[in-house]
């Protein structure tokens, strides 16, 4: 038996301008959420130890997705859009959902809202590959539904 017990998956929703995004962001791979937090060591007078204090600033976002259709294009091109006309970027956010093997363990939901997104890489097929993207962004706030 093996100590240690693996996620069973976790599920991710993208919602642009209030519209949830189907088709290829349904399916995202190398997942990966990473807080934003930095210890300040504080060493005060008179005190033999250091004091630590986190300060969580948001939480920077990866994935990747395979393009099964045109909907990161046309993400991209909304984005392209509203760069040329001065307007800010689509508000955006991700919802997970992690559901565990462990027997007892109760799936977790979580909101990253707002997201800044942005494409980091997109790829063509080159016969051993598929046409893919990679994404990155930033939100500030994560909340537990």
């Amino acid at each position: 038996m093996s100590a240690r017990i693996r996620g069973k998956e976790c599920r991710i929703g993208l919602v642009v301008n209030g519209e949830e995004k189907e088709g290829s962001f349904l399916k995202v791979k190398n997942w990966s959420v990473n807080p934003d937090a930095p210890v300040t060591k504080t060493q005060f007078t008179g005190e033999a130890r250091l004091d630590a204090d986190q300060d969580v600033n948001g939480y920077d976002i990866s994935f990747e997705v395979e393009e099964l259709d045109a909907k990161t294009e046309d993400l991209l091109d909304l984005m392209d859009a509203n760069q040329l006309a001065g307007l800010p970027p689509p508000q955006c956010y991700i919802s997970t959902l992690k559901t565990y093997r462990q027997p007892g363990t109760q799936d977790r939901e979580y909101i990253y809202n707002p997201v800044t997104l942005t494409c980091k890489q997109s790829t063509d097929a080159n016969g051993s590959s598929y046409v893919g993207s990679k994404w990155e962004g930033f939100a500030p706030y994560r909340k537990r539904l």
